[in-house]
């Protein structure tokens, strides 16, 4: 196993011929659409610029494919954490790291990280880009944003309207082309597929399945099976087990769940469509198999777009449906229909390669670096009100699946190491029993415009 000790970041940039990003992250994860997405920011970028990174709390060593990209030589990252400073001693290494060795800051800190916005709240300083990978969620730093990157037109809504800035641009998920060299037929084999099945494939964590009034994906998935008896369901997140199981079982198992997995080009390979998760969708899974050519369903939240991506994907490649009834028809069609599914595949792959490999990606990021003033500035605009709206109902109804890993209390628990012993335990008290003004609720009770403030 490869070291935790991280690599530190030079405390000067002179002489260096490329301006320099500074990237910075909460934690790198072995797995996910967030850590790849930075990987491949910087391998899109790197003729232009050069990157280094900084981690405000890496659990565990650098994955392996951030290490190749930063670990060269041992001097393009460094782990905040690994000094032991407390919440203020790393938002001040943060801040003397950006003004020394860095001409522009790239946030990509977990929404509840407040290293990143004690260190760049005061102007001055490398401008600062925020990477709205989690537009479905409340977030702290946009005060500390001279530009904020949305992934996509929902989330970019959001920024404009609920988050109190007007400098956004639409920076897409950047995607890497990589050639399959994976026999198809060899790779059924390997997964107890039989040839001739047409497989439905979706790769989200099991999460984003959770059942939530009519959204129901397992249920409306085994009646899609029952009535189409060549179908088979290949899912990469959830595990074999409960409601999976049963619902595999209710279907003579052509459900076959296969957990979290780091290496997806076997089930890429023997897809014939791939579905959407829902009610949360998983966008970045969506793209990757986009670029298979193989066609792509979703259900699309006409009231609360921000839980699905029906709006990356638009004109004869728009596969996301607004009704339960239109998905069961449209996923029907293409079972029925291997020439449909050719057809649909074609067209998806076309317009996802454009957005988001290169060099339709690179026009957008040159775009996102043309509205960045010369230096840091700080903008806290007067709060207008707002109404609650859709996307605040749909979102407290979600309670289940977002308050244990993006309340107040987590917020709280992973910042608890960087406190003083002696007040930790206070604090966790203050938590649970809401004393002296400090009420720590899930996140399922923000349900008004303070969610997305």
């Amino acid at each position: 196993m490869a070291s935790k000790q991280p690599c530190h970041v030079p405390s000067t940039h002179s002489g260096v011929s490329k301006p320099r990003i500074l990237h910075v992250m909460t934690n790198a994860f072995g797995t996910g659409g967030h850590t790849r997405l930075v990987e491949r920011l910087v391998v899109n970028t790197s003729e232009q610029y050069e990157h280094l990174l900084v981690t405000t709390a890496q659990r565990g060593p650098l994955p392996d494919r951030l290490r190749g990209i930063f670990c060269s030589g041992c001097s393009k990252w460094t782990d905040l954490a690994a000094s032991g400073a407390d919440l203020i001693g790393r938002s001040l290494r943060l801040r003397q790291i950006s003004r020394e060795a860095a001409d522009i800051v790239f946030l990509h800190a977990h929404p509840y990280d407040v290293v990143p916005l004690l260190a760049f709240g005061i102007p001055d300083g490398p401008p600062v880009i925020v990477l709205n990978h989690a537009d479905h969620l409340f977030w702290l730093g946009v005060s500390v944003a001279d530009a904020v990157a949305d992934i996509r037109l929902a989330g970019q809504n959001l920024t404009l309207t609920r988050r109190n800035t007007n400098v956004s641009e639409i920076l897409p998920i950047p995607l890497v082309e990589r050639e399959s060299s994976v026999d198809r037929l060899a790779a059924r084999k390997r997964l107890g597929i039989d040839d001739d099945a047409v497989v439905l494939l979706t790769i989200a964590s099991h999460l984003k399945y959770s059942p939530l009034g009519e959204y129901n994906f397992l249920d409306t998935v085994t009646a899609l099976l029952k009535r189409s008896k060549q179908a088979v369901l290949v899912a990469c997140g959830p595990q074999h087990a409960g409601a999976w199981k049963e619902a595999s079982d209710s279907v003579g198992g052509r459900i076959k769940a296969y957990g979290v997995q780091t290496n997806i080009s076997d089930f890429h390979s023997v897809a014939d469509i791939y579905l959407d998760s829902f009610p949360y969708a998983s966008l970045t899974s969506l793209l990757e198999t986009a670029l298979h050519a193989v066609p792509v369903i979703g259900l699309a939240n006409t009231a609360a777009p921000i839980f699905s991506d029906g709006s990356t994907v638009e004109g004869d490649a728009w596969t996301h449906a607004t009704s339960l009834e239109e998905y069961v028809d449209r996923v029907g069609a293409l079972i029925a229909d291997p020439e449909l599914r050719r057809v649909q595949g074609s067209k998806i792959r076309e317009q996802v390669a454009a957005r988001h490999l290169l060099p339709g990606w690179q026009h957008s990021f040159s775009k996102l670096m043309e509205v960045l003033p010369s230096s840091h500035s700080i903008c806290i605009k007067a709060k207008q009100p707002q109404s609650v709206d859709a996307n605040d109902l749909f979102l407290a109804s979600m309670g289940k699946l977002t308050s244990g890993r993006h309340s107040i209390n987590t917020s709280l628990r992973k910042h608890g190491g960087c406190f003083p012993v002696k007040d930790r335990f206070t604090l966790l008290v203050k938590g649970i029993l809401g004393i002296d003004g400090i009420r720590v609720l899930p996140v399922s009770t923000y349900a008004g415009k303070e969610f997305f403030s």
